[in-house]
């Protein structure tokens, strides 16, 4: 399903802040790269699986910023929903454990096409 990821095709690339501890976040941050099991985009109404890929360090920590490549596990979900300079939350469960804003879309389209053609084909 998320095949591209390995392939260093990233749907988008995003603004990250995790918010500090006295406002939610995790006492460690995050690690990086995640897994589809770790912290979801909160964006457009609903909740979106993803990964997460910190290309300069392994561990963004409560308070801090950083530039990320997402790639997200249903992108023909949000077709038409995505544009730069979006604004998302980043939830850990039901909570808020950041926000950030979308800087680019990079192979979003050509990934959400393939998983359509692949849904129709099934």
């Amino acid at each position: 399903m998320m095949q591209h990821v390995y392939a260093g095709e990233y749907d988008l690339e995003v603004e990250l802040t995790l918010f500090p501890q006295q406002e939610g976040s995790r006492k460690m941050g995050l690690p990086f790269q995640t897994d589809q099991d770790g912290p979801r985009l909160y964006l457009d109404g609903r909740e979106c699986l993803a990964v997460f890929t910190l290309q300069d360090r392994e561990r963004l920590l409560p308070g801090e910023t950083a530039h990320i490549f997402v790639t997200l596990s249903f992108p023909e979900d949000l077709i038409g929903r995505l544009h730069p300079d979006q604004a998302f939350l980043l939830h850990e469960g039901y909570h808020p454990i950041g926000k950030g804003r979308i800087l680019a879309l990079l192979n979003f389209e050509k990934h959400a096409e393939e998983a359509l053609r692949r849904g129709q084909n099934q």
